[in-house]
């Protein structure tokens, strides 16, 4: 399979830094550019308590350029949601659809907004804890 020069100028990557479920709560996200697709994987803070520490938030995800250069959907698979009981963090897992805004381009280096609607699952002890959560999470973003 050949490639050609054009299609290659297309191909590039990107780092950001930002708060947001593809971010892995607060933290950071590496993407590779494929035209108008976006490969990612990320990692952060999803959760700290004095208790219990920092709780980390990874991921996998892939995001569409959908309209002209700005905006873009996409879905995450990992990390969703962290909650606090009885001096216990508990971890959820699962999937989340995603829009993004980039206000100067989907691959340039840009502020990025966007928001999440996520659904997770725990295997925690379900007496003491919400086997089950979904939500919404809202991206504030720099992509360089």
């Amino acid at each position: 399979m050949a490639f050609s020069s054009a299609s290659m100028a297309e191909d590039s990557s990107n780092i950001s830094i930002g708060l947001g479920l593809d971010h892995g709560g607060i933290g950071g996200k590496y993407a590779i550019n494929r035209d108008k697709n976006k490969f990612y994987g990320s990692i952060g803070v999803l959760s700290y308590s004095s208790d219990t520490g920092v709780d980390i938030g990874y991921g996998l995800g892939w995001e569409r350029l959908i309209i002209e250069d700005n905006h873009s959907a996409g879905l995450y698979i990992g990390t969703v949601a962290s909650s606090m009981k009885s001096r216990t963090a508990v971890t959820y897992y699962g999937m989340s659809a995603n829009y993004n805004y980039y206000f100067l381009g989907f691959n340039n280096r840009s502020f990025v907004l966007g928001a999440s609607i996520y659904s997770g699952i725990t295997s925690e002890d379900e007496s003491r804890y919400d086997k089950n959560t979904d939500g919404l999470y809202i991206k504030v973003a720099y992509q360089w």
